[in-house]
């Protein structure tokens, strides 16, 4: 049954649920899962003596990404890398159909989040966090190498294109609107501008300069097929859920997952988790090679710490340009650190 025009999301969600053999009788709540968002897609649901995250996806690009992302979820699931399971419809799918819209359903990870400013404390009281980050991101990446291969793989010109990202992003920015103004023209001309509006003025002609650094430079030179493989594409704090001991209880939110280079993933996630500290990132890729069992190198990792830090400042910055932000201080949080990051990047 395709979804009527207006209806409301929880009418939506129920019969989503009851496709994925929850009826109506079994559901106790629905309600919109937190972030710093004010937009979003994904609902937590009590029902049948359990909790879950149900998820609406409407983009064609993303539903065109969920088969291999869940084949993928599968895959770590079976080998007991720690994720949110996945529930299959009654049909034996992990997708249910709504009209052009596709409802997946996981499993409710109990645990603590940490965000991005609780980063340096946390690794200074517990420096093995470092290590344990690394580890899981090998363990991540040795098993989807076990995946099935995209036929040809990912080609050189493919891997370059990654680093077109933030011009894209930065013309998208600065692109007229129809009311004949960009974004970014918009908030200089703002009359009442908060610091989060005065610091994006201020930093945004650094980020500029880091988009054409990134697209003077290659991803794909020297790649070989062990180079590549699916990575998870979003390795951020929001997805992380740890135990009261910090590891990892689940990495979660594997809809962006897609065929990369390794070594950009590892200087995302390095970034994030570790920060820009040498020793930090030393150890976190040292472990990470050896679980995974294959050598980074360091210009390739530098280059995905670059391309993580500028690629998500402009994403964020266009999310809140938007209007689409529900907890700002949040997201200026993630920004600070992120540009603080581009900065020590900048100097090495």
């Amino acid at each position: 049954m395709q979804a009527s025009v207006g209806e409301p999301p929880a009418e939506a969600a129920r019969r989503a649920l009851a496709g994925f053999g929850l009826e109506d009788s079994l559901v106790v709540s629905i309600e919109p899962l937190g972030g710093y968002r004010t937009t979003g897609n994904s609902l937590r649901v009590r029902a049948g003596g359990g909790v879950w995250v149900l998820k609406r996806h409407t983009s064609a690009a993303e539903i065109g990404r969920l088969g291999a992302s869940h084949r993928l979820e599968q895959r770590l699931a079976r080998e007991g890398f720690p994720t949110a399971p996945l529930r299959r419809s009654l049909e034996g799918e992990t997708l249910f159909p709504d009209g052009p819209a596709r409802y997946s359903l996981h499993a409710w990870v109990s645990g603590q989040q940490l965000e991005i400013a609780d980063r340096d404390a946390a690794l200074a009281q517990d420096p093995g966090l470092v290590v344990s980050f690394g580890a899981m991101l090998g363990t991540l990446h040795r098993i989807s190498a076990g995946l099935e291969p995209r036929a040809g793989g990912v080609s050189a010109v493919e891997a370059a294109g990654r680093l077109q990202g933030p011009a894209h992003a930065l013309r998208a920015l600065r692109r007229p609107r129809r009311t004949g103004l960009s974004h970014w023209h918009s908030l200089r001309l703002k009359r009442h501008k908060s610091d989060f509006d005065r610091w994006i003025i201020d930093v945004l002609p650094e980020v500029a300069d880091s988009v054409r650094w990134l697209a003077g430079r290659s991803l794909g030179r020297g790649l070989t097929t062990a180079d590549v493989g699916l990575i998870h594409n979003d390795i951020n704090w929001e997805n992380l859920v740890l135990d009261d001991e910090l590891r990892v209880a689940a990495l979660l939110d594997f809809d962006n997952a897609t065929p990369a280079p390794w070594s950009q993933e590892v200087g995302a996630a390095a970034v994030v988790l570790a920060g820009t500290r040498a020793e930090r990132v030393d150890a976190f890729v040292g472990a990470y090679e050896e679980v995974a069992g294959r050598p980074i190198d360091r210009a390739a990792l530098h280059l995905g710490m670059r391309l993580k830090c500028t690629q998500s400042l402009l994403n964020s910055i266009n999310t809140y340009l938007r209007g689409d932000v529900r907890d700002i201080d949040l997201l200026a949080s993630w920004c600070t650190h992120l540009h603080a990051s581009l900065v020590e990047l900048g100097r090495a």
